[in-house]
């Protein structure tokens, strides 16, 4: 399932795929297998949660879910060989179905996104309709609530020991381009070279398809003098 998440991501397709594994009570010895085949997030069901009872799950059922986390189909692993190309492809078709972003209004915000910040797909990339200077789609692109104020986008900053620049700050993970750029007098505007399609990822599994950047700046800073960094989600 990794291997899949991978594939998909390896993509670059508009759609971001989270996988999280739940292990059945009882079956705890396995766990520790579980953790040398993979990177898959993995959770140990117990009383009295007994997810797999609430939830009716077959042992190796795959349940995938749409972006609001209601589930959309279940594909089961015993009877779908994964070792079969035919099965492989089935289930990731599966995956890019239920994940994809659909824009029927092409303005480039999807309309999941617009129904769940504003009840409806009216909302316009350049909008601001909570006032706060920062329009629709860098708030979308940023992961932060066009519809309430104080939440804005926002970058975590840091200098390690070598005097590299570090910045860390949530974002979109499908198909958002970030440019980075850097200037000396808040005038003259640079590229800066860095390319988001290379920056490190954690998924946050908040069902909100945001994932945890973090990108660096190549080479060491200067040891004295000022400089500035502006970063621009790209539509």
């Amino acid at each position: 399932m990794s291997a899949i998440q991978a594939e998909l991501r390896a993509e670059k397709s508009d759609f971001n795929i989270e996988l999280l594994g739940i292990n059945q009570t009882g079956q705890g010895p396995y766990n520790d297998l579980m953790y040398s085949l993979g990177n898959i997030p993995w959770l140990q069901d117990a009383f009295p949660e007994l997810v797999w009872s609430r939830w009716g799950v077959t042992y190796r059922d795959v349940w995938i879910l749409d972006p609001e986390n209601r589930m959309v189909s279940v594909y089961n692993l015993t009877a779908n060989d994964l070792g079969l190309a035919t099965k492989r492809n089935a289930l990731k078709q599966l995956f890019r179905d239920a994940a994809r972003a659909v824009d029927v209004d092409n303005d480039k915000l999807p309309d999941l996104w617009e129904q769940h910040y504003f009840g409806n797909i009216d909302a316009t990339p350049l909008g601001d309709g909570d006032g706060d200077g920062v329009d629709n789609y860098t708030e979308f692109a940023f992961g932060t609530n066009p519809a309430f104020a104080p939440s804005r986008p926002w970058l975590i900053p840091r200098i390690t020991a070598g005097r590299q620049l570090v910045v860390t700050f949530r974002r979109f993970s499908g198909a958002v381009d970030f440019a980075v750029d850097l200037s000396a007098d808040l005038t003259q505007w640079a590229p800066s070279g860095s390319s988001s399609a290379s920056w490190p990822s954690r998924n946050l599994f908040d069902g909100s398809g945001n994932v945890e950047t973090t990108f660096s700046l190549s080479g060491a800073l200067p040891s004295q003098g000022t400089g500035f960094l502006r970063m621009r989600a790209v539509r």
